[in-house]
């Protein structure tokens, strides 16, 4: 996952404390600030990530690896479920605050992957348990923006 601070400020890597916290979701519209939005949420495990404590300068990148998280899809209403998202925020400990809020998120909608999209949605009738790796190829325009 490619990071983005768009902001004038740099996000300052703290000592040992991770800088950001990830959630997983799937979502019936890739606006996931829609009031009207189904959004079911995951946690995203970040045992093995790399880079968790290093800051960003104004303007610049960096990416994050090995990012996981299982997805259970419910089985009533499966199919209502269009995208695949993933959300970044900072996490209490951070040495900065995320200024917009609006701009956390990326969402990719369910298809082939060779195609572009974020993968093929699992739906059954049944409850899935879909897990995936998160290295999307999503850019989040987040933080400070």
């Amino acid at each position: 996952m490619e990071i983005y601070n768009i902001g004038w400020d740099e996000i300052k890597a703290t000592s040992g404390t991770s800088n950001y916290a990830f959630f997983a979701s799937i979502s019936d519209t890739s606006d996931l600030q829609d009031d009207n939005a189904t959004v079911v949420q995951y946690d995203v495990d970040v045992k093995d990530a790399y880079d968790l404590t290093v800051g960003i300068p104004s303007f610049e990148s960096i990416t994050i690896r090995e990012l996981k998280a299982d997805i259970i899809f419910p089985s009533e209403d499966c199919y209502m479920y269009q995208y695949i998202c993933m959300t970044v925020s900072a996490p209490k400990a951070a040495a900065y605050i995320d200024g917009n809020l609006t701009n956390s998120h990326y969402c990719l909608p369910f298809g082939d992957v060779e195609d572009g999209y974020g993968g093929n949605s699992p739906c059954s009738g049944s409850a899935v348990k879909f897990s995936i790796v998160l290295l999307l190829t999503a850019v989040l325009m987040s933080l400070f923006g």
